[in-house]
């Protein structure tokens, strides 16, 4: 929120929490002036962190910004019986570690 405040020129913050048995989904979107395409992709610090922790917990996290403006950071995190919602913590860790080593290894995608 505070980086919404600073650096969007937003006039409007929408948060929405969605949760089902299977997932909980938190949305936060802006008005504000977007971002630039590279940093909509996630390479800055800030994302690499807010991805991180969403990897910890098992979660998704994906930011968007249309070109009219604007920008959505949603993150999708599995619920359930523990054994399951373990599971599936798991294996979105993995993917995330997958990713990032992808990019690692190939810097210019």
């Amino acid at each position: 929120m505070t980086n919404v405040i600073k650096h969007t020129a937003a006039t409007r913050i929408d948060l929405r929490l969605v949760v089902t048995p299977a997932n909980v989904v938190l949305t936060v979107r802006d008005n504000g002036v977007g971002l630039p395409p590279v940093a909509a992709r996630g390479s800055g610090l800030g994302f690499a962190s807010m991805r991180h922790r969403a990897s910890a917990i098992g979660a998704r996290l994906s930011v968007t910004s249309p070109r009219g403006g604007g920008t959505e950071v949603r993150l999708e995190c599995p619920q359930g019986p523990p054994v399951i919602a373990k599971r599936r913590r798991s294996r979105a860790r993995d993917e995330a570690v997958a990713e990032t080593e992808s990019r690692a290894s190939h810097p210019s995608r």
